[in-house]
């Protein structure tokens, strides 16, 4: 690799940069072209850039420095690595000769300026052929630069609103906090949680939305739903609203391994973190999941019990399991607008002889049945 030493101005790469100030890694990524950045380091190699284009160099090479240990581990990664070791090697020892040789006239320090140029020049071509096989992804100088993390605290006495980039919003309680990087709504939505919050999340089935608190994620793609996990407590808790989610817990059996539960409406979560163990349930409170509208036209005459039964499942979503064959002949002439999922089972259960009970997240209908009371 050969270049030509002597000052010939590049005017357009010089006043590209000189126009923009010495911004850095920023203004070569956002403002510059690759050719521009290129002909900065060839007017480094030539000992004929001014101060600040001997400033974005120098903070090129700090950036690609700091980014060291956090790719994957991937062949490409550990190439870069070794890329960014020699990198660092020169610069540093460039930068201590600049300053053993400072004699005016000589062109010993350019010399020495000129090797790390040179070699950075080369690991630039280096990188921009192992990245870049089709020419459109970024080149080494174009790495992004580190997520920066934004921290909401609720601070107060009162739950508080907040809206997120993706148009998604939270109601936070007191003593709560959420973090998320300025790469939200990138790929992925992701969320770390400490405390307790209600997430309204906007429906996107290319980006994921992900709520980690402690042990567990709480993974959806469009729903509401409350995590509670605040640091001193000994479990945590996800409660759905509307819509799915999926839960993932750590495994007691196998540490390294993920368990899944997929939870609906009305239906919680409780996590033991000493234990490792998953409970799922019914929520204390269900709520409607149909407008109060189409509730009101729930009345029945006389009508079979599966059919009620069915409109409750419809309206809370919930499961209710029960004997068909001892409850066929059961009928009742009821209505399901008010007074709540287990009031309502209360009266059902009542008026046919039976009980009921929750069990994991479904209603179990236990009894002798309609058909019993008939033959006696």
């Amino acid at each position: 690799m050969h270049f030509d030493l002597s000052c010939r101005k590049t005017r357009s790469a010089r006043h590209t940069y000189l126009e923009l100030g010495p911004l850095g890694l920023r203004t070569i990524k956002t403002f510059m072209e690759q050719k521009d950045f290129r002909q900065i380091l060839k007017r480094y190699l030539s000992g004929c850039a001014s101060d600040q284009e001997k400033q974005v160099v120098e903070e090129w090479y700090d950036e690609m420095g700091r980014r060291r240990g956090e790719t994957g581990d991937t062949d490409e990664a550990k190439l870069e690595e070794q890329y960014l070791t020699n990198i660092m090697r020169h610069v540093a020892k460039s930068r201590e000769q600049k300053k053993q040789i400072r004699t005016p006239g000589t062109g010993l320090g350019r010399y020495f300026v000129a090797i790390a140029a040179s070699v950075l020049l080369l690991i630039v071509s280096l990188v921009v052929i192992n990245r870049t096989p089709d020419n459109k992804a970024p080149v080494a100088g174009d790495v992004s630069p580190a997520p920066v993390w934004k921290h909401i605290t609720n601070n107060s006495r009162v739950a508080r609103r907040y809206d997120l980039p993706d148009g998604s919003n939270v109601i936070l309680q007191p003593r709560s906090l959420i973090k998320f990087s300025t790469l939200f709504n990138v790929s992925m939505r992701e969320v770390n949680l400490e405390g307790e919050a209600f997430f309204e999340v906007v429906h996107s089935k290319d980006k994921p939305f992900l709520v980690y608190a402690h042990d567990i994620t709480t993974r959806v793609l469009g729903t509401s739903f409350t995590v509670r996990s605040f640091r001193e407590d000994k479990q945590v808790m996800v409660v759905v609203k509307t819509g799915k989610v999926s839960v993932l817990t750590k495994s007691a059996a196998a540490p390294n391994v993920t368990d899944e539960i997929i939870l609906t409406s009305n239906q919680e979560v409780i996590y033991d973190r000493a234990e490792k163990v998953v409970a799922r349930r019914i929520v204390e409170k269900p709520e409607p999941i149909v407008p109060a509208a189409e509730m009101e036209l729930m009345r029945f005459e006389e009508a079979p019990l599966k059919e009620i039964l069915v409109a409750i499942e419809k309206v809370y979503g919930v499961r209710i399991e029960y004997d068909e064959n001892k409850f066929s002949s059961c009928t009742l002439t009821t209505a399901l607008s008010g007074g709540g999922l287990y009031n309502r089972m209360d009266i059902i259960t009542s008026a046919i002889g039976a009980r009921y009970e929750l069990k994991d997240d479904r209603i179990v209908i236990k009894g002798a049945g309609c058909n019993y009371r008939l033959k006696r």
